[in-house]
């Protein structure tokens, strides 16, 4: 069952056959009757790639860079927000992820969403940028967790890779940005159809309210 569909770069699967590196998804405990595939009660089990230990690699890196990653909607909180141009004040950020840009279906090209007016302070940043695409809720909810997977194939992967690069020059080589790359989250999540989508139980998620 663990080589069946084994996640990318080697992260733990849960019995859901969702992807990940938390304890939700490496904790490898089987169910009572230890059956391949199941898991205790009250927890998600792990297939294949489990455990949380750190395992080092043989090469020591001569530097270390430092990722953020800028969520927009972050602006729709009653206290405790964030504005882009904010993001990096003291530098120490190498990488800023913008999450998250969008996909045309009509054409593949690249759209940002631009509900929190955060577009053009992200675009002042000046660590690496990239932009991401997917998330949680685009990757596995209806109507837009296919969008990924078809933007990706092999019918459509070439004209989606040269939108983005297309959309990454045009926003930011002009101001001295020459690196931006992309990103796509989310897709470690399996693909299932709709039947199947509707037999898994739903995760659900609580507000944290400011103090």
């Amino acid at each position: 069952m663990e080589n069946l569909n084994p996640c990318p770069l080697k992260a733990c699967c849960n019995v859901w056959g969702q992807c990940g590196i938390s304890k939700g998804f490496c904790l490898g405990n089987r169910g009572p009757l230890n059956n391949p595939g199941t898991a205790p009660p009250g927890t998600n089990g792990c297939i294949s790639s489990c455990g949380t230990e750190i395992i080092k690699g043989a090469t020591t890196l001569a530097s270390f860079g430092r990722v953020g990653y800028y969520e927009s909607w972050n602006m729709k909180r009653p206290c405790a927000t964030l504005k882009a141009e904010y993001a990096n004040t003291d530098g120490s950020y190498t990488i800023t992820h913008c999450v998250f840009m969008e996909i045309n279906t009509a054409d593949w090209t690249v759209r940002f969403k631009h509900d929190y007016k955060q577009w053009e302070g992200f675009k002042k940043l000046t660590a690496k940028k990239v932009i991401s695409f997917g998330g949680w809720a685009f990757s596995n909810e209806m109507p837009t967790y296919e969008i990924l997977g078809q933007a990706t194939s092999p019918n459509n992967r070439d004209k989606f890779a040269a939108n983005s690069r297309s959309f990454s020059l045009s926003k930011f080589e002009a101001r001295g940005t020459r690196k931006v790359t992309t990103g796509i989250t989310g897709l470690w999540q399996l693909q299932l159809s709709t039947s199947q989508r509707r037999r898994l139980p739903y995760q659900s998620w609580t507000k944290q309210e400011c103090q």
